[in-house]
């Protein structure tokens, strides 16, 4: 009998909710021409990107996490807003800023929920979800994504 694992299921939730519109809807939404190749939204500021703006989703009241995320031209307000409402929605508010690293004990890097967006969940210590890095672990690979450790 497999075994429900709440955290799972509120990381994953959270991952399906913050989703945003595919590329394509965006492009005809606003008559644009679809951007070919590539995530737009999201890229990761380890790549060669690393001057784009960031924006933070911080849920710690609500699950002790903060996604980054970083916002490529383009339909940048319209992303800036899908992303806003999206976060608010879950109680949360996004900031262009990154997300804290006090008191952050892991982060699940390169989650792709969609096909144009990519972000880094980080998570931290305390009350009220009291991750531990095993389950931690778990989610992140569950996502998918590529598991860190805090440098020390």
């Amino acid at each position: 009998m497999m075994q429900f694992n709440t955290a799972l299921a509120v990381a994953m939730v959270i991952g399906m909710v913050i989703g945003l519109v595919p590329q394509q809807v965006l492009a005809q939404e606003s008559g644009a021409a679809p951007v070919s190749g590539g995530v737009q939204l999201g890229r990761l500021l380890r790549d060669t990107n690393a001057d784009l703006p960031q924006y933070a989703c911080d849920l710690r009241k609500q699950f002790n996490q903060c996604r980054q995320y970083a916002v490529a031209p383009g339909n940048a307000a319209l992303r800036i807003k899908e992303l806003s409402d999206a976060c608010e929605s879950l109680e949360g508010g996004l900031t262009q800023s990154p997300c804290p690293q006090e008191k952050r004990i892991a982060q699940c890097n390169e989650v792709k929920f969609r096909r144009d967006a990519v972000y880094d969940a980080h998570y931290y210590q305390g009350a009220p979800s009291d991750w531990t890095i095993e389950r931690l672990q778990d989610v992140c690979r569950h996502l998918p994504g590529q598991f860190v450790l805090p440098d020390q």
